[in-house]
């Protein structure tokens, strides 16, 4: 029964398995990389080949496109303002956003159940001063006819009716 092996040459062996294939594998990770540096410099290369050569300048379009082209940029840029103006009267009618933040603070301070207590003499007349305000103003424009604070504004909505 000599010949078994003990527990403690047997470990031995196995590290030293181990440590073969670990080198072994070491070296080929050194080896992949390696090759990975020299596709990556060759990619660097290639790419600066690339990037070297001189694009051809295109010729200047002919009068009538060039015309075409512009006419269709500002058909597009028509269209799009066209489509936010409808965008703008379908939105202001509901007359959500009229009033000034400011405004809405100070008339809520004095209306607003929890605040009312709190309201002094001056906070109230304060936010009847600014309520009153809003209201010379013209209730800020509607787009839909209502009067306007700013006869140019008004004028310029009552331009844009042929937009549908």
């Amino acid at each position: 029964m000599s010949n078994d092996p003990t527990n403690a040459e047997r470990q031995a062996r196995h590290r030293a398995k181990q440590r073969k294939a670990r080198a072994a594998l070491e070296a080929e990770l050194r080896a992949l990389r390696d090759e990975r540096a020299a596709q990556a410099q060759a990619f660097r290369d290639g790419w600066k080949r690339r990037a070297a050569k001189p694009k051809a300048e295109k010729p200047p379009l002919p009068p009538d496109e060039a015309r075409d082209r512009r006419i269709k940029a500002l058909t597009t840029e028509t269209r799009n303002l066209r489509a936010q103006v409808r965008y703008m009267r379908e939105h202001s009618r509901d007359g959500a956003g009229n009033m000034n933040f400011a405004t809405q603070g100070a008339i809520a301070k004095c209306l607003h159940p929890d605040q009312r207590h709190n309201a002094t003499e001056a906070d109230k007349d304060n936010a009847f001063k600014l309520f009153t305000a809003w209201k010379a103003e013209g209730e800020f424009p509607r787009l839909a006819g209502v009067r306007c604070p700013n006869s140019s504004w008004s004028h310029f909505i009552a331009g844009l009716d042929f937009i549908g």
